[in-house]
């Protein structure tokens, strides 16, 4: 994607094997609006685009073993070059939320009911709809990580963990 030393990828890491097309086109669908809208939140996104930057998010492949892992980046649209302000702070605000959102979650007990209802979810913020958007997206495709520098997020059917 670059050769920028302080490039930081987001990455999706899915399972291995055959992947529905309509999951897999839904997810990077969802994705895409849901960087969008964690991104109108970032200081000095209306600068970035004033300055005829006009962000793009773009994604690489890249398969090692049976891993499939996409590496995502905004870049300028007119340059091709590196966002690496607006990315970093868009996928550390994106963890903020997504991590935030997570929490907020319903916990099942033992026999799968639900023992804590939702805590604070009644927010209808557009950021709240796309990750909820997303969540259900990558419960679909089975084994999912997010990954942006040290931080994580493992989707393994119903259960997630943030580490």
């Amino acid at each position: 994607m670059t050769r920028d030393k302080d490039f930081q990828p987001f990455e999706i890491e899915l399972q291995p094997g055959y992947l529905s097309v309509s999951n897999f086109s839904s997810l990077l669908r969802v994705f895409q609006v849901t960087m969008r809208e964690v991104s109108r939140n970032v200081d000095g996104l209306s600068t970035i685009i004033s300055d005829h930057q006009n962000p793009v998010l773009r994604v690489e492949a890249d398969q090692t073993g049976r891993l499939l892992t996409l590496k995502f980046c905004f870049f300028d649209g007119e340059r091709s070059t590196y966002l690496s302000a607006l990315s970093h702070q868009a996928f550390q605000l994106f963890f903020d939320e997504f991590g935030e959102y997570i929490k907020k979650l319903p916990q099942r007990g033992l026999w799968g009911e639900s023992v804590a209802g939702p805590q604070g979810i009644n927010d209808e913020s557009e950021v709240v709809k796309r990750l909820d958007q997303l969540r259900v997206e990558l419960r679909r495709l089975g084994k999912a990580q997010l990954r942006y520098q040290n931080r994580r997020i493992f989707f393994e059917g119903d259960r997630m963990e943030l580490v």
